[in-house]
C-alpha cells in the first residue's frame, strides 16, 4: 500500500513537471519548430524531457541582447575618448575594435603575470591600494582559503569607506552567499549573475559570466583567465592537489577606462 502511496505521488511530481516545462515552452516562445519539438520531447520522456529543458533549452535572448547593445552604446559614448589616440591603420588593430567596440589607446603599461602565486599577491595589493572605489567580477570564487582570503579584502576595503561592487556567476559561484554578509554590512554591494532560478523567462543554465576582472580607482585593472581559489594559486600545488596554470594582465593607463566601462555595462 505504501509503495503504491509513493509511486502514485511520484506520478503526479512527474505530471506537473511536465505540465510546468510544456507552460514554459509556449512562454519562453522559441519559435514553432523548437517549440514543438521541446513538447514532443516533454511529452516523450515524462520528467527526463522536462529537466532537460530547464538545463539546456536555450532561452530567446536576441530582444535582451538588443536592448543591453543599445544601454552599453550609451554608455561608452559618454565616456569616448577623443580621435586620434588609436594606431587603427594596423589591421590588428582594426580587427580588435571591430570585436570589442574598443578603439585600442597608447600610453598603457601592460605586465604579463604568469606565476599564479604573483598574480594573487598583486591583486591583494591592488585592492589593498584602492582609495575610492574597487569594482570586481569573477566567474569563480572558492569558498576556500584563497576566496576566503580576497573576501576579506573587499571586506575591509568597504569598511574603509571604499566603494565596493562584487558581481560573481551564480553557478560558478554556488554557495558563495552565506560568505558575503562581512561585505554588505561594511557597505559594499554584492549581486549574482544570472541566479539559479528554472521559472524565469530567460533563464538557463549554461548562460554564464565567464568575465574576471578587477578594476580600482579607475587607474589600475586586473583581467585575464584566473578565477579565485586555492587550484589557481600556489596553495593547491604545495598541498599536492591539482591546480591550474594561467595568466593574467596587470593594466595602468587609458585602457582601464575601457574595463570600467565593460563592468558598468
Amino acid at each position: 500500500m505504501d509503495r503504491e502511496i509513493v509511486n502514485s505521488a511520484v506520478a503526479i511530481a512527474i505530471a506537473l513537471l511536465d505540465i510546468v516545462a510544456i507552460a514554459m515552452a509556449f512562454w519562453r516562445s522559441h519559435g514553432v519548430e523548437r517549440t514543438l519539438m521541446w513538447i514532443f520531447a516533454i511529452l516523450a520522456f515524462p520528467g527526463v524531457g522536462a529537466l532537460s529543458f530547464f538545463f539546456l533549452a536555450n532561452p530567446y535572448v536576441k530582444r535582451t541582447i538588443r536592448r543591453k547593445s543599445r544601454a552599453a552604446l550609451m554608455v561608452r559614448d559618454k565616456a569616448r575618448r577623443p580621435a586620434g589616440e588609436s594606431p587603427d591603420s594596423q589591421p590588428l588593430f582594426n580587427l580588435a575594435a571591430a570585436l570589442t567596440s574598443f578603439a585600442p589607446a597608447k600610453g598603457n603599461r601592460v605586465e604579463l603575470l604568469g606565476d599564479n602565486e604573483t598574480e594573487l599577491g598583486e591583486a591583494a595589493r591592488v585592492i589593498a591600494g584602492a582609495q575610492k572605489f574597487v569594482w570586481v567580477e569573477y566567474y569563480i570564487i572558492k569558498r576556500d582559503e584563497t576566496g576566503l582570503f580576497f573576501l576579506r579584502l573587499l571586506a575591509e576595503r568597504a569598511r574603509a569607506g571604499v566603494e565596493v561592487k562584487l558581481l560573481y556567476d551564480a553557478v560558478g559561484s554556488m554557495g558563495l552567499e552565506e560568505f558575503l554578509s562581512p561585505i554588505v554590512e561594511a557597505g559594499g554591494k554584492v549581486e549574482a549573475f544570472h541566479p539559479v532560478n528554472p521559472l524565469r523567462k530567460r533563464w538557463s543554465v549554461h548562460l554564464r559570466n565567464h568575465r574576471k576582472l578587477i578594476v580600482v580607482d579607475g587607474k589600475v585593472g586586473l583581467t585575464g583567465g584566473m578565477n579565485v581559489g586555492d587550484e589557481y594559486t600556489g596553495i593547491a600545488k604545495r598541498r599536492g592537489g591539482p591546480y591550474f596554470r594561467d595568466l593574467q594582465l596587470l593594466v595602468e593607463g587609458p585602457a582601464v577606462a575601457d574595463l570600467c566601462e565593460i563592468f558598468a555595462e
